[in-house]
């Protein structure tokens, strides 16, 4: 990790993907993970109760409404293709884009997108994906994962990751 990280470490993984909702592409050693995906304070506490983390819950129980997560859009989990394990996450929520640098069974490190500075988060995080995978996986200390990767066989399957991503959306409006 860096000298001067960037994000907010939390020292827990993040909420799983649901299976049932997620599509999953095999690309150049990693298995990406497209989730059209809803997040909010039930959800949250839901989870941290079953995981045993039931002073969290409280902790989101007591918060005032106006600061309760309510919030969605598409995650790309990316996960080494071998042993399913989640390293880097993208979250393209309406209202929080982020991404998410994991130490799986550990913690991880959620950075903030700064929708001012740059472009549509989606697209930031498919050039990410396609270029930058490389040193992200370093970063989460996956690096022998990141030495396996082939980066040109991932840019290869870039379409079907956007169209994947387009089926997911169309889902998911057709059911709102």
């Amino acid at each position: 990790m860096r000298v001067n990280p960037v994000g907010k470490r939390i020292d827990m993984p993040p909420i799983p993907p649901v299976s049932d909702r997620t599509e999953y592409l095999e690309a150049g050693g990693l298995r990406v993970g497209i989730e059209y995906r809803v997040l909010d304070t039930g959800i949250m506490i839901e989870h941290f109760d079953r995981v045993g983390h039931s002073d969290l819950s409280a902790k989101l129980e007591a918060r005032p409404e106006k600061e309760r997560v309510d919030d969605r859009g598409v995650s790309l989990h990316l996960c080494n293709a071998a042993t399913d394990q989640e390293y880097l996450r993208f979250d393209a929520f309406g209202e929080d884009p982020h991404y998410h640098y994991i130490a799986p069974g550990s913690h991880q490190i959620i950075v903030g997108y700064d929708k001012v500075a740059g472009d549509d988060f989606l697209e930031w995080s498919y050039r990410a994906i396609s270029t930058r995978v490389v040193p992200m996986l370093e970063e989460c200390g996956a690096t022998a994962l990141a030495a396996q990767v082939d980066q040109s066989a991932i840019y290869a399957a870039l379409p079907e990751i956007r169209a994947a991503v387009t089926r997911a959306l169309q889902e998911r409006a057709a059911v709102n």
